[in-house]
């Protein structure tokens, strides 16, 4: 009977990369022009907006456009993903409930607000518009 390999502790990668070869890790700053697209069974929308990254935190900012209401979500990191509410209050605010995870260049989640369902994806231009601290 063959003798079976000790299992070996791996250590986790620094500086990763994706399968397209971008950083996994992302750059702290504010990236302006973000496309967001929107969708499920009756949607499929694209709107346009800024990501900015912190430490810990992923704000997605989202101008009123299109007849849909502005959006500001302060997404938490909860590990491998973000989670947040719209934070912008008022008679016409929206109530919203988002999840998003870091997939390499691509972050992907879903979007609950009252009206709808959806699913939504965006991707990060390679360049920060600002850096922020």
């Amino acid at each position: 009977m063959a003798k079976r390999k000790a299992p070996t502790t791996r250590k986790p990668a620094t500086g990763s990369k994706s399968r397209r070869g971008l950083p996994t890790t992302r750059k702290l700053g504010r990236y302006d022009n973000v496309v967001f697209e929107f969708l499920n069974e009756t949607t499929s929308l694209e709107q346009r907006g800024t990501v900015i990254v912190r430490a810990g935190e992923m704000v997605l900012e989202i101008p009123e456009q299109d007849g849909c209401a502005a959006s500001l979500v302060i997404g938490k990191s909860q590990g491998h993903y973000f989670r947040g509410a719209n934070s912008i209050r008022g008679a016409d605010a929206l109530k919203i409930d988002a999840r998003w995870a870091d997939l390499g260049d691509l972050f992907a989640g879903t979007w609950q607000d009252e009206d709808d369902d959806l699913l939504f994806r965006f991707r990060l231009p390679r360049a920060i518009t600002k850096v922020v601290k």
